[in-house]
């Protein structure tokens, strides 16, 4: 930045968010070359140390959003799931709410049955990949599934 925009003097001082560095604070002069003060650069640091903690805080603000978002749409999945009583409507939402929640473009569910995995719940847009059979070759002893699977 120094060599691509011609100026006279130039300061650069570090935003700090939580130890550290989440930005810069710049300044220049284009015209005269220019040496702050030491009270100039303790009011700098004064600055930068508030924009960083505005900006720390807004980001904590944003997370605590998304936090409460996550609890919310976690309520009322648990509020829906609670008057539904039919396992395939039950799966079905969980699928649904689940690539809601994570912003999902397609999402759906399989279960074991012998050496093959079932379609249990899948949203539309998933559709078109799963609606053909999946299969293992070999067993499935477990949730770490062995084998090879094919599409």
């Amino acid at each position: 930045m120094f060599r691509r925009f011609p100026h006279q003097s130039g300061l650069l001082l570090p935003l700090l968010l939580e130890n550290e560095v989440g930005g810069g604070f710049y300044l220049a002069w284009w015209r005269a070359r220019r040496v702050p003060s030491a009270l100039e650069l303790r009011t700098l640091d004064d600055v930068c140390e508030q924009v960083g903690l505005l900006l720390r805080n807004a980001r904590l603000y944003e997370r605590e959003a998304r936090n409460r978002h996550r609890l919310e749409v976690l309520n009322e999945i648990s509020r829906r799931l609670a008057a539904v009583h039919d396992t395939e409507e039950v799966l079905s939402l969980i699928v649904n709410e689940a690539g809601r929640l994570l912003e999902a473009e397609a999402a759906g569910l399989r279960l074991v049955d012998g050496d093959d995995l079932v379609l249990a719940a899948r949203t539309e847009s998933a559709a078109a990949v799963m609606s053909r059979g999946l299969f293992f070759t070999g067993t499935c002893p477990s949730p770490l599934v062995e084998g090879t699977v094919y599409f």
